[in-house]
């Protein structure tokens, strides 16, 4: 009997998921850039940091990464706690403020492992589309 062939796979990214991939940057910018209690300059240092630590690279040094901002990128990354948050309200920044802080570390987090993902995802397609030397067609 012959073996049946293989089906050729279709590239993982079509239009339908080239739109969400859209839709998700959308809501990632849209999270930093929009007016807020807190400068989106800062909402997008945040954001760049946590990114930096999920992907471990050097963050970048910016002038308004203030020491407790530094702290708070780092446990949100690792394991944020409701006392993080008081802390922040009890050194000076409205609770709009620490809110903000916290969806552009979030954010930041999230864009970052969504982008490993889609990588991931791409490499996977890309591999898997690539004939196989050793196998019959």
């Amino acid at each position: 009997m012959k073996p049946k062939p293989k089906p050729k796979l279709k590239p993982m990214r079509n239009h339908r998921s080239a739109e969400r991939t859209r839709l998700v940057r959308a809501a990632f910018n849209a999270s930093l850039c929009r007016e807020g209690s807190t400068p989106s300059a800062v909402r997008h240092a945040v954001a760049a940091r946590a990114a930096a630590l999920v992907l471990c690279d050097d963050p970048a040094d910016e002038p308004w990464m203030t020491e407790d901002l530094q702290q708070f990128v780092f446990t949100m990354v690792e394991a944020p706690v409701l006392a993080d948050l008081r802390r922040l309200v009890a050194g000076g920044r409205s609770e709009d403020e620490v809110f903000e802080l916290a969806v552009a570390a979030a954010v930041g987090l999230g864009r970052a492992r969504f982008e490993q993902g889609l990588a991931v995802l791409e490499d996977v397609a890309v591999h898997d589309l690539q004939p196989n030397p050793g196998v019959a067609a």
